[in-house]
C-alpha cells in the first residue's frame, strides 16, 4: 500500500508545482537587446552594461545629444529607468512581445505597442 501513497504524493507535488509556473512567461535572450533600434525618427541604443540612451530626430536632436537611461530585463519584462532633471528616477515597464536579431516589439500596460528595427 505504500506504493500508491507515494505515487499519489508525487502526483500531488507535480500538480502543485506546475500551478506555480506562469504559462504566459516568456524568457527573452538579453544578448539580443544591445544595439541601436529605430521606430520612425525615434531611436533607442542599449549597451550590454545596462546603460542606454534615446533620441528623436523629429525633435531635432541626434545621438550626440541623446538622453541617457538605464535598463534591466527579467524574462520578458523590460524596465527602463529615466532620471529627471531633479534626480528622481522614473521606471517605465514594458513587456517584450518579440526580440530577434533585427526586430524589437514591446508594449506597456495600456497596450501601446512599439515596433523597432535594428539599425546596427
Amino acid at each position: 500500500m505504500k506504493s500508491p501513497i507515494k505515487i499519489g504524493c508525487i502526483l500531488l507535488l507535480i500538480f502543485l508545482v506546475s500551478g506555480c509556473v506562469d504559462p504566459t512567461l516568456t524568457v527573452i535572450d538579453a544578448t539580443l537587446l544591445p544595439g541601436t533600434w529605430k521606430e520612425g525618427d525615434y531611436y533607442e541604443k542599449y549597451y550590454s552594461d545596462g546603460n542606454a540612451a534615446y533620441w528623436n530626430l523629429e525633435d531635432d536632436y541626434d545621438e550626440e545629444e541623446s538622453i541617457p537611461f538605464t535598463w534591466t530585463l527579467e524574462n520578458n519584462v523590460l524596465t527602463q529607468y529615466h532620471e529627471t532633471e531633479f534626480g528622481a528616477v522614473i521606471p517605465k515597464v514594458y513587456t517584450i512581445n518579440q526580440l530577434t536579431p533585427t526586430s524589437l516589439i514591446y508594449s506597456d500596460d495600456f497596450d501601446v505597442s512599439h515596433t523597432f528595427t535594428r539599425v546596427n
